[in-house]
This record gives C-alpha cells, structure tokens and sequence, in this order.
C-alpha cells in the first residue's frame, strides 16, 4: 500500500495525456472528502422501478415514481 500525504497549502501537478494541470492540496482534500451517492443507492432506486414496471399496475408505479423522486431529491442535497 501507497500512502500519499496531502498538504492543505501546497501546490500539486497532475499529469494526463498531454495537459498537466496544478492543484492546490485543499481542493484536492475537498474533492476527496466530496461524498457522492453510492452506487447501492442508485442500484436499489433501479430495481425499485424496474419491479413497478414489470407489475404493469399504475398506482404502484406512482407510488415507486414518488419515493424515488424523494429519495433522488435527498442524494441532490447530501452531494450539495
């Protein structure tokens, strides 16, 4: 294992391809302390209204829609 050590205040230089491009050690720490929506969340969302969908009833697909809009607007907001 590669420890790599992250100085709020220093600047680094990432290599890709053919840019390179500098960063300071406090975006670096923002980014990876950024938590994104898991993708067991998404999975679960997915299969939620695939189910909905194959039953083919309507008021259980609104009511599927419903949760996943509500759940999809508290992932927004945990990421913002």
């Amino acid at each position: 294992m590669t420890k790599i050590g992250i100085i709020p205040s220093e600047q680094y230089v990432f290599v890709t391809g053919l840019e390179e491009k500098t960063v300071q050690g406090k975006e670096i720490i923002s980014f990876l302390n950024q938590s994104g929506p898991k993708v067991s969340d998404l999975k679960e969302l997915y299969v939620s209204i695939s189910r909905a969908i194959e039953e083919g009833n309507d008021l259980r697909l609104g009511i599927v829609v419903g949760q996943v809009l509500s759940k999809l607007n508290e992932l927004i907001n945990e990421a913002n």
